[in-house]
C-alpha cells in the first residue's frame, strides 16, 4: 500500500471503505460495531451496557481517520486512566496496520497515563493524544480532525460545548460518544433527544448486555435479582435511569417509543394543551386508533415570554397543518381559572379548546399510569401492521423523535422527598408541562380510565355518580342497591 496525495477529507480510506479496512486487518467485530464503523455521519453516540465493547468500537471507528497525513485526533475522558483503554486499542490497530503494510508507521509512542502522557505520532504526521477533562485548559487552541469521548456521560456539558466542539468546526471533524448511562449525564441525554431529530447528521446506537454474545445469560439473570431495577437497566440494559424516585417508572423507551407511521385519516386526532407564559407553552398532538391505542405524534414546546397566547395559538395551528391534521383536531387545555381565560384568548385566535374536565391531578395521573401499563393479549395497531402477534403491550405510545420534551419529562419527573402525601400541590420535582398536556388528552379520551372515589371518606357510604371524567366523584345514596353507578350525561 502506498500513500498518495490529495485534498478530500478521506483521501486514503473514504467512509465506505473503513469497514473493509477493518475486515482486511481481521479485527474482531459484531453487527452493531460494523454499523458504527461504516456510519458516514460526523456525530455518533454509542450508549450501551458495561463490557459490551464500546471502547473497542469507538477506537475502531476512529483508527482509519488517523491514516490522514498531518491529522490531529483526541481521546477525551474524565481522567487519563479512563482514556488509556481507547488509546491502547487505537495503538493496537495502528500496529496491526503496520504489520499489514510491511512498513514503519509509528514515529513515536508515549503510553504513560499516570504521568498524563498518552501520545502516538505516525510517520505521515498524524497525532493521537489522550486528554483528561480534569484539565480543561489543555483542550484549547487546536483544530481537530476527530474526537473520541470515553465514558462521555461522566464528562460535563461544558467540556464538550465550550472546549471540544468548537475545535471540530474548522476541519469539519468527527466525534463519537462511547458511554454507559450515568446519573451525571443529563447533558448527554438531552443531546440524544436533540440528535434524534437530526438523523442525517447524527447516528444513535445502543446495546444491552443480553444482546452481546460474550455475556453469560446466567450472570445477567443473577444481576437482575441482585440489583435494583434502575441499577440493572442502567448498567446491564444501557438505559437512562436517573432517579430511583421517578414518577413514571412504567415508561420504558424500548416499549413505548415506536417508529413513526402515517396516521390513517379515519382516526380521531386531538391534543392536550398546557398554557404558560413564564413556564413553557405546550401542545402534545395525539391520534387514537379504533381499537383504543393512543399515539403521540407531534409536539409544540415553546418557552418564549415575549409571545402572547394568540401568537402561540397561531404557531400551534401551523404545527397542526404541518402534520396534515388541520381542522380535525379536538383540543383539551388547563382546567384552572387562569386556564379558562387563556382558553378564551386562544379561541379568539382560532384555536378552540375544551377545558379539562377534572380538577383532580391524582385522577389524571392514574389515568396516564394505567395507559402506560402493559396488558396481556393486547394487539396494538403498529404491531398488527408489522405482522406481529398479540402480547404484553400498553395503550400509550410515542413516535420516536417527535416528542422529545415529553420523553425527557417522563424520564425526569420524580417524587419530592419529604412527608407530603401523593396528590398534594408540588408533590413532584422536575418539569411536567408536557406530561400535563398528555394527561389532559388521555383523560378526555378515557384511555386508561379507572373508576375510583376521589375522597376515601366517601367509600361505602353512598351511591357513586360517574362524572364527565369517568371518576366516581360524588356520593348520593347507599351502595347496597343493584344500581351502584349512575352515569351523568357527557
Amino acid at each position: 500500500m502506498a500513500f498518495t496525495t490529495g485534498t478530500p477529507k478521506y483521501w486514503y480510506f473514504p467512509p465506505e471503505k473503513r469497514l473493509q479496512l477493518c475486515r482486511d486487518l481481521e479485527f474482531e467485530t459484531n453487527a452493531v460495531q460494523d454499523q458504527i464503523v461504516a456510519d458516514p455521519r460526523r456525530h455518533v453516540i454509542f450508549r450501551a451496557a458495561r463490557r459490551v465493547g464500546k471502547s473497542f468500537a469507538g477506537a475502531k471507528r476512529h483508527f482509519p481517520l488517523s491514516l490522514l497525513p498531518k491529522s490531529l485526533h483526541w481521546i477525551v475522558a474524565p481522567t487519563y486512566d479512563l482514556a488509556h483503554k481507547e488509546f491502547r486499542y487505537w495503538l493496537d490497530f495502528l500496529l496491526a496496520f503496520q504489520a499489514k503494510v510491511g512498513k514503519k508507521c509509528l514515529s513515536s509512542v508515549y503510553e504513560q497515563p499516570g504521568a498524563g502522557n498518552l501520545s502516538i505520532k505516525t510517520t505521515w504526521g498524524a497525532l493521537v493524544l489522550g486528554k483528561s477533562a480534569a484539565n480543561p485548559q489543555s483542550l484549547l487552541g487546536e483544530a481537530l480532525d476527530s474526537v473520541l469521548y470515553a465514558e462521555a456521560a461522566q464528562l460535563t456539558r461544558e467540556i464538550r460545548e465550550r472546549y471540544v466542539r468548537p475545535s471540530l468546526a474548522t476541519k469539519e471533524g468527527y466525534e463519537t460518544f462511547c458511554t454507559t448511562p450515568d446519573a451525571a449525564g443529563l447533558w448527554l441525554y438531552e443531546l440524544e433527544l436533540r440528535a434524534a431529530l437530526l438523523p442525517e447528521e447524527w447516528g444513535l446506537y445502543t446495546m444491552a448486555a443480553w444482546d452481546c454474545p460474550h455475556y453469560s445469560t446466567v450472570d445477567i439473570a443473577a444481576a437482575k435479582q441482585e440489583l435494583s431495577e434502575d441499577a440493572f437497566y442502567e448498567q446491564f440494559g444501557g438505559e437512562w435511569r436517573f432517579y430511583t424516585g421517578r414518577v413514571y417508572k412504567l415508561f420504558k423507551p424500548d416499549l413505548h417509543l415506536v417508529e413513526p407511521f402515517e396516521i390513517p385519516r379515519s382516526w380521531d386526532v386531538g391534543s392536550g394543551i398546557d398554557f404558560g407564559s413564564r413556564d413553557p407553552m405546550v401542545a402534545e398532538l395525539a391520534a387514537r386508533s379504533p381499537t383504543g391505542e393512543v399515539y403521540f405524534f407531534g409536539e409544540y414546546y415553546q418557552q418564549n415570554q415575549e409571545l402572547s397566547t394568540q401568537d402561540h395559538a397561531a404557531q400551534i395551528l401551523r404545527t397542526e397543518e404541518s402534520y396534515g391534521v388541520a381542522g380535525r383536531m379536538t383540543r383539551v387545555a388547563d382546567h384552572h381559572g387562569l386556564g379558562r381565560q387563556l382558553i378564551t384568548d386562544a379561541g379568539r385566535a382560532g384555536m378552540l379548546c375544551l377545558p379539562c374536565a377534572s380538577h383532580d391531578r391524582r385522577a389524571r395521573r392514574d389515568c396516564a399510569m394505567s395507559a402506560m401499563t402493559p396488558h396481556a393479549t393486547t394487539h396494538p395497531y403498529h404491531v398488527r401492521e408489522a405482522g406481529g402477534a398479540n402480547g404484553l403491550y400498553p395503550k400509550l405510545f410515542i413516535f420516536k423523535g417527535r416528542c422529545p420534551n415529553l420523553v425527557r419529562e417522563l424520564q425526569f419527573l420524580r417524587w419530592r422527598e419529604g412527608d407530603k402525601k401523593e396528590g398534594a400541590v408540588n408533590d413532584t420535582e422536575g418539569d411536567n408541562h408536557a406530561i400535563d398536556a398528555m394527561e389532559y388528552r388521555l383523560e378526555r379520551w378515557g384511555v386508561g380510565r379507572v373508576a375510583r372515589f376521589r375522597r376515601a371518606g366517601h367509600a361505602n357510604t353512598g351511591r357513586a355518580i360517574l362524572d364527565r371524567t369517568g371518576y366516581c366523584s360524588r356520593v348520593s345514596a347507599p351502595l347496597w342497591g343493584r344500581d351502584k353507578f349512575v352515569k351523568r350525561g357527557i
